[in-house]
């Protein structure tokens, strides 16, 4: 169950009677790389009503003793009759407040970003503030050269980082501190599996080639000990050829070639281990899915629910699938959890194509048709849950043609 507070004074609780603490329509979003947003009506007479102040009231949500989202108030909307639409953005946010001025700097990327994450923290208070977590982007590399020349806010200059080194940001609360990790892929897997026959209900596959590339031309920056101001490349170390190519993907479609700038790396060795590993993450078909779920945390206690960063495994063996997707975006109902919205993404050199999972409406009344009150028991809050058993004798009685009039919708 989901509860709202407001620099630590409960806001939001749908299990109490007390309607001067409850808001309505709240509705959570959480994204890799992004603040997220929460956004939520207060009526007049809530108890808080007058009393949340924008950009500096912290918000924060909890699903059960779970932190799910820390951030503050950005806006608010009253409409004739005095309903107050609130607007929250996340913590990662935060970063907006702060300003890196130009500079030059040689050290490893998580020395950088400990050095980035001390400037903000350097002009911002105590409650905006971050401890560097995890960082396994270029977690092998040599010192990098990071130059910026203009004046530039936190978070624009993490997204730059981000795009550059194709891993993503995320934000944590542990022991009342607030983390900020850097990853180039999940280190923690979901507890649920997402499944044909079991909670899977529509799925669409795309393959694109939109993206690919089987060459690439790498440049690095200017060495400081340069002559003639010249960036490097990667002939020194490649038998002579400024460019790289994968035979295997070269044989199946050709030759693309894309050139790709490492302003940052002025070492041929790590400019070619760079564009190696670029090589590897683009040289492939771009697959992308839509597929309609059940999230299973919401009828069967012993699943967890889906967090953004975790990888989440996605089977259908008549579609001839079974992969980890990194969940990337969720959207939360909190009043309706079962409309929750889910995006999934693989995580190579980016985020690519991303992946919808819906929990479906639809499957949500074939399931309420055969009495398992999934809704009814979770805004009442009481401890009964369906068994997979169950749930899967529900989705097993819908017939092909039910199933295919959902995927047409």
């Amino acid at each position: 169950m989901y509860q709202i507070f407001a620099d630590g004074e409960l806001i939001h609780d749908l299990r109490l009677e007390d309607q001067t603490r409850m808001v309505l329509d709240p509705y959570l979003t959480m994204e890799l790389n992004e603040p997220g947003s929460l956004e939520f009506v207060m009526l007049p007479d809530h108890i808080k009503y007058n009393a949340l102040s924008k950009m500096t009231t912290i918000i924060t949500v909890y699903d059960g003793a779970r932190s799910v989202f820390r951030g503050r108030i950005i806006s608010d909307e009253r409409d004739f009759d005095n309903k107050k639409t609130v607007t929250c953005e996340g913590m990662y946010g935060f970063f907006a407040d702060s300003i890196v001025r130009p500079h030059t700097k040689q050290m490893q990327l998580a020395t950088y970003l400990s050095w980035i994450v001390s400037n903000h923290n350097s002009q911002v208070e105590y409650a905006k503030q971050f401890y560097i977590g995890n960082v396994t982007v270029n977690d092998t590399w040599a010192d990098l050269k990071f130059t910026t020349e203009d004046y530039i806010q936190t978070s624009d200059l993490l997204t730059e980082l981000a795009d550059t080194y194709d891993g993503y940001f995320t934000t944590r609360e542990l022991d009342g501190h607030s983390y900020l990790d850097f990853l180039s892929d999940s280190n923690t897997d979901s507890t649920q599996t997402i499944s044909f026959g079991s909670n899977l209900l529509d799925l669409r596959k795309t393959v694109s080639g939109e993206a690919l590339c089987t060459v690439v031309i790498p440049v690095g920056g200017v060495p400081d000990n340069s002559k003639d101001d010249k960036n490097i490349t990667i002939e020194s170390v490649n038998g002579n050829k400024d460019y790289l190519e994968l035979s295997s993907s070269v044989g199946a479609f050709g030759k693309i070639v894309r050139y790709k700038d490492w302003n940052d790396i002025t070492t041929p060795s790590e400019l070619l281990k760079a564009a190696q590993e670029y090589l590897r993450a683009n040289a492939g078909l771009d697959v992308s899915l839509e597929v309609s779920a059940v999230d299973l945390s919401l009828v069967y206690p012993n699943y967890e629910s889906i967090n953004v960063g975790e990888r989440v495994r996605i089977i259908s063996r008549p579609h001839e699938l079974d992969e980890y997707f990194i969940c990337t975006k969720i959207e939360v109902d909190m009043v309706d959890p079962t409309n929750t919205l889910y995006s999934f993404g693989t995580m190579n050199n980016k985020l690519l194509s991303e992946k919808v999972v819906k929990s479906s409406n639809t499957l949500q009344q074939q399931i309420n048709n055969t009495n398992v009150e999934v809704h009814n028991n979770y805004a009442t809050s009481q401890s009964t849950y369906v068994h997979q058993d169950e749930l899967n004798e529900a989705i097993n009685r819908l017939s092909n043609e039910d199933i295919d009039s959902i995927c047409a919708s």
